[in-house]
């Protein structure tokens, strides 16, 4: 069986991403990011727990942990996403039939594609609000931390947006894309904030 990205040493992670190989790619980095994030979420949740009530805090840092787990999954997904994409391009087209299937197929590889950096997206903000909820209550040892934590979350919704973005354009399906573009459109007011 073949190891999972996140499963790679840091090291070994690193100077994959600088490979041809797409694995991991940028959407596979966003995921990292907001992977981090939660991480120094909790650790400067706990290093302020002087400061915040111990249930909140409690809740806090287990939403965090689950928020980082799927996040680390989004890391593996996330390189796979487009394999549909290209796996319906190599689809013959010999059949008005098979025209059409493959049309088909390629579709639903967008739709599967803009899916995984979505995920990021949604979970990446999910920190970012986690992180406003204790602006007034964070310890001095951790506030660089915090900003930190924020920038990267940031960064992971930025870049999936990018990611959707693109494959956004190439869905045929009007109200669909529109669908998206709304359903996004809160995220996307995050850039500017926090």
């Amino acid at each position: 069986m073949e190891k999972k990205l996140y499963e790679y040493t840091l090291k070994d992670y690193i100077k994959k991403a600088s490979d041809t190989s797409s694995m991991p790619g940028g959407g596979s980095i966003c995921a990292l990011n907001g992977s981090l994030a939660a991480s120094l979420g909790m650790m400067c949740l706990k290093l302020s727990k002087e400061n915040i009530e111990q249930e909140k805090l409690q809740e806090a840092i287990e939403v965090l942990e689950e928020v980082q787990e799927q996040l680390m999954d989004s890391i593996e997904e996330d390189g796979k996403s487009f394999d549909d994409v290209l796996k319906a391009f190599k689809m013959p087209k010999n059949t008005p039939e098979e025209e059409a299937f493959r049309k088909q197929k390629i579709q639903e590889g967008y739709i599967h594609a803009i899916e995984v950096p979505k995920k990021t997206v949604v979970l990446s903000a999910k920190i970012l609000e986690i992180l406003q909820k204790f602006d007034k209550k964070w310890s001095s040892h951790g506030i660089t931390d915090v900003k930190i934590a924020k920038s990267l979350g940031k960064s992971a919704i930025v870049g999936s947006l990018e990611t959707i973005d693109l494959n956004l354009e190439s869905l045929k399906d009007e109200e669909i894309r529109k669908n998206y573009e709304k359903e996004l459109e809160r995220y996307r007011l995050l850039e500017e904030e926090n």
